[in-house]
């Protein structure tokens, strides 16, 4: 993999922007090396004391424990309201929506935070206008991201944002970012510590026997609110004062995900029955169709029954690709050539309907080939 633009010191930085630090993950070799220098990602009394008293944003990733948790910590220890909170994804479309909801607001002399989510390389321009028009009007922008970003973006959001984390990091999700940088010394009752501590075991695949059962339940809910459609953002608002404290055992939280569990079997059937184990160089992969089901527990369910490098659930409902893969395996690769984007060993990309005729069968068939030349590239 090329290696980005050379790191900026907080000293350089600080140099050419007031509160700017720019830190970027040494892109060579990710899966061994991880950040360069994790040490520099720490708690800044300046930017905290910059933003404390004005309004704040939050713009967070909406699919994932990583996503609410990081809009979560800003919630408990910056009293962000809930209609302050925009979640997202990786589409084009709602990068769309998340610029027209920043721009329709008229936000001025304020903070808009990004954290866990990327910049999609079709949405920069978009995303260029819209960083500018928040600058124009006296705002702070914070981005605290874990994925890979290519050099055009971090060298625009380097000069256009007051203070940018972003690149590839295995050591840290976006929920460490968020707390490290802007909220460790402001919690007093440590819940902010064990909320992270939970969204990195999560955001990282890590198994846990003491917390499984709490970030799977949470991980079941927040799926479940993904299906409601156009009803997914309010739902995810409200579970957010429920995360800050913790509360994971809220009768909301357990209502949502027992309805999950109540449909994965029959879902989970649909999955195997369609998944298909293909070679791909050295390694191999499965790829299986299904719908309503969470991500990492789909690709887990097609690696347990065929015993492959990687998993690719296409969720044609939701028309989006998940890969998961085997510990010292790097699926990030196939997601990025295909759009998408993620880590070494969870990564994910979009699969519109309308590309692959409706997902019928030989739509299925046509994707199936693309991921597979992909992958053995």
């Amino acid at each position: 993999m090329a290696k980005g633009p050379a790191r900026k010191t907080a000293k350089e930085s600080s140099q050419q922007h007031a509160l700017s630090a720019v830190f970027l993950a040494d892109n060579v070799d990710s899966m061994t090396k991880g950040l360069a220098d994790p040490s520099t990602i720490k708690y800044s009394e300046k930017l905290v004391s910059a933003i404390r008293d004005r309004p704040i944003y939050s713009v967070s990733h909406k699919n994932d424990m990583d996503g609410i948790s990081s809009a979560a910590l800003l919630h408990k220890f910056y009293s962000v309201p809930v209609e302050r909170i925009k979640f997202m994804e990786y589409s084009g479309a709602s990068y769309s929506e998340v610029a027209e909801w920043l721009t329709g607001k008229d936000i001025s002399n304020s903070v808009v935070v990004f954290t866990d989510i990327g910049i999609n390389p079709g949405a920069f321009k978009l995303f260029q206008s819209t960083l500018l028009t928040l600058k124009q009007k006296g705002n702070m922008v914070i981005w605290l991201d874990h994925h890979p970003w290519e050099p055009e973006q971090v060298n625009f959001c380097a000069e256009n944002v007051s203070y940018l984390v972003a690149g590839e990091n295995r050591l840290m999700c976006g929920a460490d970012l968020t707390y490290n940088v802007l909220c460790r010394k402001l919690d007093s009752d440590g819940k902010g510590e064990r909320l992270t501590a939970l969204a990195h075991l999560m955001d990282f695949n890590i198994r846990s026997k003491s917390t499984d059962q709490l970030t799977f339940r949470l991980a079941e809910a927040i799926t479940y609110m993904l299906w409601a459609g156009k009803d997914a953002e309010k739902l995810l608002r409200r579970m957010v004062p429920m995360v800050a404290e913790l509360d994971f055992g809220n009768r909301f939280i357990a209502n949502n995900a027992r309805k999950y569990l109540e449909e994965e079997k029959v879902n989970t059937e649909e999955l195997l029955s369609s998944a298909k184990t293909l070679s791909v160089g050295k390694r191999s992969i499965t790829i299986g169709f299904g719908k309503r089901l969470q991500s990492t527990a789909a690709c887990e369910a097609l690696l347990s029954k065929s015993g492959s490098d990687i998993a690719a659930f296409v969720n044609y409902a939701e028309e989006r690709c998940s890969l998961r893969s085997k510990s010292g395996v790097d699926c990030s690769y196939i997601a990025k050539a295909m759009g998408g984007n993620g880590h070494p060993q969870a990564g994910g990309f979009t699969a519109l309907a309308s590309e692959y005729s409706g997902f019928d069968a030989k739509g299925r068939a046509k994707l199936v080939k693309r991921i597979v030349e992909v992958a053995s590239a």
